[in-house]
């Protein structure tokens, strides 16, 4: 059986992702911000991806931007009547999640 070490760091605003010492394999998680909506309708998903890479090709630090969502619609007297929260449709904010593998020595 072959057993590495994970290294998960976990990022919810930008930061500065350093490379762990004998680092194998990188896996990162990228989820992008949601467009904000009206107070009747909701905006747009953001999108997620995985990418994995070979830890030799990444440099030792690395800044990380994580996008804050879009701000939902201002509710007027003509069009939403109906809305009690005019911020219910704001985006969700994105974030990104990087887990190193070391192996076993």
């Amino acid at each position: 059986m072959i057993r590495s070490d994970l290294n998960i760091q976990g990022f919810t605003r930008d930061g500065v992702w350093i490379k762990p010492d004998d680092a194998g394999r990188v896996d990162v998680i990228v989820q992008s911000s949601g467009a904000g909506g009206t107070c009747t309708q909701r905006g747009g998903d953001g999108e997620r991806r995985l990418m994995s890479f070979d830890a030799s090709a990444l440099p030792d630090q690395m800044p990380i931007a994580v996008g804050r969502g879009g701000g939902g619609g201002i509710c007027g007297v003509t069009n939403c009547q109906r809305c009690t929260n005019p911020q219910a449709n704001e985006g969700s904010d994105g974030y990104v999640v990087i887990i190193t593998s070391i192996p076993a020595r």
